[in-house]
């Protein structure tokens, strides 16, 4: 952000040789005086100004000259950039005798531009006058030529260009001077510049004289013209049945660009606004992420003024930028959405939502977590957390209640240099060190090592104290040990890359790898079979791709009893390529497929992550469904999404309710507490068409993995 020029005024007056620095809320501030001792002085203190010193004088005076442009215009605040050539490119430090000096220089200039454009606006009004009531011919019927020049006048004058561009310069005072008519080529130059504003200003003049509008909000050509229309489609919108006086005085109030600012939101989306009382600068946000401005998205209590306590940086982030925030009293994940820099499109759009059907243009990730939230509160389930859209940092995102407790899969940072380092040393034999030549920055030994560890999905540091994990303490301990643990510890700081320095464990080299791990979770427990089948069935009214072991948490009592389930990262949903919940299925890699609840065998598809439907409900489940209709599931999801994405969900409505009916028929509606009987037991044994025994057989995979790592590192440590 610019520090404004009236700052620069007012602290050049604490003396003529004080320098100037930005501090880290970019605020000036006062950073001693120049040494203007003799010329030997002045070299050296121009000697030994250090690198950061040097940037940060550069960053002052292109700060300053900022400011300038934003007050004078480009050609003014170019022509002091060449006055503070030695400040911008060499750093010398910005003091309160050169902000005068520039400053005093630049009002002079402005006030010269604007003597000599007064002076050719009067000599060319008669004629930019005549020109725009001609071009205008039969529309301009009802406008005297008085009132005409009188709008053209204003409108001139108070333009940008007016105020900022000399059309009068020293090229044709010195043609003047040789005989040519200087001053009718800058005429001419005026005429130019200035016609088709005239023109415009008298269309829009036109345009709006029959609404009734207040002084205090009159357009001029500079609020109607827009590049997203024409000045005929912002007066379309104005008036009977689009954006009445109110609104426009409300834009106005914001130093909004009216033209742009109604071609870009509807009545409606502004009358939301000013019921929460937020401001159009906000609006633009939620359009441009993709965020319907709507009474469920809304910003109310999650807003900067309610933070308590600092933010702090959360894990993860692969899609958007997650933070720990408590609005009020109310502990939340802040997420901003993120997008891709080159193409715009933004990040949380991956293969799920290809396959889903989303559309890439507008994939609007942030939504799909709120209308989520509406269809689970339309069940009545409570799986997911409390959900909305606020800012922090002035930034709009999505908020969504903090949530505790285990699940079956997270990640685990594992040190797996002892089983890398054999390969990698023979991928780097030609060198005869080769732990050397990384460390030294070989290009063919770093390439070599990054290409292998890339395979793997691994990722490497130099020169790491690994002293306070827990394979650091156990080399420190046999290192203190018998003189086999001591010639032990030797071994496995070879194999490590590692050695021991005043007492700390160094790894010249750490290779880490992320492995999956799972929580103890217990499947047999009643709770966990219920929370987890509502969840299947909402997954498959939402069409959610990506419900893999890490997207939910189970939540427990203090008895370590499990209490409910809450459903997290809920974006990839609602694409309406998916009709039938059973397509959700992942990939069986099983011969032809399996034979899912509808008869219809199925392979699954690569890159989702659901099951077909639950061959056991509850009856309070089959309730929830009894009473939804279409009409209500597509008056939830009114305004949130695409129609095609509602018309999607209605169909998968009618699949599971047809499929719920088929339960009832066949006896396989349970009571709710029958989860932990031999009915549901036996319904939830399958990997495809129950998040429980998936998830189930998952983590029993993953607890493999971790015990045969488990034993590899014993092996190592054996004495």
């Amino acid at each position: 952000m610019t520090v404004s020029l009236n700052t620069y005024r007012d602290v050049a007056s604490l003396g003529t040789n004080v320098r100037f620095k930005l501090d880290e809320q970019t605020e000036l501030r006062s950073d001693g005086r120049r040494n203007i001792g003799n010329i030997f002085s002045r070299a050296w203190d121009c000697i030994t100004r250090s690198d950061a010193q040097v940037a940060s004088n550069k960053a002052v005076a292109q700060d300053f000259v900022q400011a300038l442009r934003e007050k004078y215009g480009d050609e003014i605040a170019n022509t002091m950039s060449r006055d503070l050539s030695a400040q911008l490119s060499k750093g010398r430090p910005l003091t309160g005798y050169r902000i005068q000096q520039v400053m005093e220089k630049a009002e002079r200039m402005s006030n010269n531009i604007q003597a000599n454009n007064r002076q050719l606006l009067g000599e060319c009004l008669s004629e930019l006058t005549d020109s725009a009531l001609s071009r205008l011919g039969g529309k301009a019927q009802g406008l005297t030529r008085q009132v005409a020049a009188f709008a053209i006048q204003t409108a001139i004058s108070e333009s940008p260009e007016f105020r900022e561009h000399g059309f009068k310069n020293a090229l044709h005072i010195i043609m003047n001077e040789f005989g040519d008519d200087g001053d009718g080529f800058a005429r001419q130059q005026f005429l130019e510049h200035f016609q088709d504003r005239a023109l415009k200003t008298l269309e829009c003049r036109l345009l709006i004289s029959d609404l009734p509008l207040e002084k205090s909000v009159q357009l001029d050509v500079d609020h109607m013209t827009t590049s997203k229309g024409t000045m005929q489609d912002v007066r379309d919108r104005l008036g009977e049945n689009g954006f009445d006086e109110e609104d426009l005085a409300w834009i106005h109030q914001q130093g909004m660009h009216v033209g742009d600012t109604v071609m870009r939101f509807s009545p409606e989306q502004i009358a939301l606004l000013k019921s929460r009382d937020l401001t159009i600068e906000l609006g633009l946000q939620y359009l441009d992420k993709g965020i319907p401005i709507h009474e469920r998205t809304l910003v109310g209590a999650y807003t900067d003024g309610q933070v308590h306590g600092e933010p702090r940086a959360l894990s993860g982030g692969a899609v958007s930028k997650p933070y720990d925030v408590t609005y009020g009293e109310r502990r939340m994940v802040y997420k901003e959405p993120q997008f891709n820099p080159k193409t715009g499109a933004e990040s949380g759009y991956g293969p799920s939502s290809k396959l889903l059907g989303i559309d890439a243009e507008r994939p609007q990730m942030t939504v799909r977590n709120v209308a989520t939230k509406a269809v689970d509160e339309l069940l009545g389930f409570n799986l997911v957390p409390e959900t909305g859209i606020g800012v922090l940092g002035g930034k709009v995102g999505l908020v969504m209640g903090y949530a505790e407790g285990i699940t079956p899969r997270y990640d685990e940072d594992v040190n797996t240099t002892a089983e890398m380092w054999p390969t990698i040393g023979m991928m780097l034999a030609m060198h005869d060190d080769p732990l050397q030549a990384i460390k030294d920055g070989n290009p063919e030994a770093l390439s070599t090592l990054k290409d292998v560890l890339e395979a793997s999905e691994s990722r490497y540091e130099l020169n790491v104290d690994i002293t306070d994990s827990d394979i650091g303490q156990r080399i420190l301990a046999l290192s203190t040990g018998t003189p086999q643990e001591q010639e032990k510890a030797q071994e496995i700081l070879g194999k490590m890359l590692g050695r021991i320095e005043d007492g700390h464990v160094i790894q010249d080299l750490r290779i880490t790898a992320t492995r999956q791990r799972s929580d103890d979770v217990n499947f047999e427990d009643p709770v966990v079979r219920r929370e987890l089948v509502k969840l299947q069935l909402l997954d498959a009214l939402t069409a959610q791709g990506d419900r893999h072991q890490a997207n939910y948490i189970l939540r427990h009592d203090d008895q370590g009893r499990c209490t409910g389930l809450v459903a997290i990262d809920n974006d990839q949903a609602f694409g309406p390529s998916i009709t039938n919940p059973n397509d959700l299925l992942f990939s069986v890699m099983q011969g032809r497929g399996v034979e899912g609840p509808d008869g219809v065998t199925r392979p699954g598809t690569e890159g989702l992550n659901g099951v077909m439907l639950p061959g056991v409900v509850d009856r309070e489940m089959k309730a929830a469904f009894d009473g939804i209709t279409p009409e209500n599931l597509r008056a939830s999801l009114a305004g949130l999404l695409p129609a095609a994405e509602i018309d999607a969900a209605v169909q998968r409505l009618d699949v599971i309710k047809t499929h719920l009916a088929k339960l009832e028929r066949e006896g396989k509606i349970i009571e709710p507490g029958e989860w932990g009987g031999a009915q549901a037991t036996t319904a939830l044994q399958g990997r495809f068409d129950s998040y429980v025994g998936r998830d189930r057989a998952y983590a029993g995979t993953l607890r493999e993995h971790e015990d045969t790592d488990r034993q590899n590192l014993e092996d190592l440590f054996r004495v």
